[in-house]
Parts: C-alpha cells; structure tokens; sequence
C-alpha cells in the first residue's frame, strides 16, 4: 500500500453545510454555520508492519468525521439587474475531529481545535427568493492534542509546535439558497 498517496487522497470527501445570515443592511451582516465533513474509506487484503516488525494481512478502514460550527462576517453585493449576488464570509468557530480507524484492530483518534474559515459564493437567482451557485470555501484548523481510544485504553498525545496535526481543508460545493 502506497501510504503517501492513500493519505493525500484522505481528505476529499462529502461536506454539508447549513448556515443562517442576517443582513442588516443590504451589503453587510453576520450570520451562524454547521459544516460537517464526511469521509470513508476500505482497502482490502494489504500488507501491514507492525512495531515489533511482523508482517500481517488484513483490512484497512478508515471513517472521518469532522464537524465545525461558528460565527461569521458576511459581505454580499448584487449585480447583474439585482439577479446575482456575490458573497463574502469570514468566520470563526469549534472544529471537532473524528477518526475511526481499523488496522489489524481498530482504534478512534478525537480531537478538537479552534477553526477559522474564508468563504466567497457566487448565486444566480431562478425565482424570486430561490438561488442556485457555486462555493469555494477553506476551512483551517490545526490539532495539538488528542485522544486515543483502543479496545477500552484512552491515551492522551499532546504534540510538540513542529509536530501539530494540519487538518485544514478546502470545499467546493453546490448551494441551493432562500432569501426572505
């Protein structure tokens, strides 16, 4: 198994979002969010080392969950005849992690961080209140501490600066939005 490249490959996955604005003008205003992440994965029959130098065959899984709720900053400007809206976001919030994995014998690493997000969307409205668009968004987050769970054994690391655990990620989504 190609470690280097299934663990770059770990973080693309599923994200939803649900968020609240309130404009109280019509460019700016401030606004609460829930992005959850989602990502699972299977290899099977792999070859592993264990610490003591065995070689052993089995199934790799691996589940992460990954929650981040906040406040934001909203900016928005309309054009195109009032049938268009840019958005800009910025906001703060609890980034909770959540890795449930199963090598040989399984295990689940929980985190949690304080997480900081950029957003910019780009909506095209089909009714009156109703939009369709594209989001790019980058969520960043570090761990420097977390637990390790193993068959009823918890185990708390804390990391060394040069050793934090970058849990950053970037989303790319379609959204589907009411105006009232």
């Amino acid at each position: 198994m190609n470690y280097l490249k299934y663990k770059s490959q770990e973080m693309q996955g599923l994200s939803f979002t649900a968020d609240f604005d309130y404009y109280f003008s019509n460019s700016f205003g401030v606004g609460a969010f829930i992005n959850r992440f989602v990502y699972n994965d299977e290899l099977m029959n792999q070859d592993f080392i264990l610490s003591n130098g065995a070689v052993v065959k089995g199934d790799f899984a691996n589940r992460i969950r990954m929650n981040f709720y906040g406040a934001k900053m909203c900016y928005r400007s309309y054009f195109l005849k009032d049938k268009a809206v840019l958005g800009l976001n910025l906001g703060v919030g609890y980034l909770g992690y959540k890795d449930m994995q199963s090598v040989v014998e399984s295990y689940k690493v929980q985190g949690k961080s304080f997480g900081s997000m950029a957003e910019i969307d780009l909506n095209f409205f089909i009714l009156e209140n109703f939009s369709l668009g594209l989001d790019a968004s980058w969520i960043n987050g570090v761990l420097w501490k977390y637990r390790v769970i193993n068959g009823g054994h918890l185990k708390v690391i804390e990391l060394n600066r040069d050793d934090y655990i970058d849990i950053s990620r970037s989303n790319i989504s379609f959204t589907v939005s009411y105006y009232w």
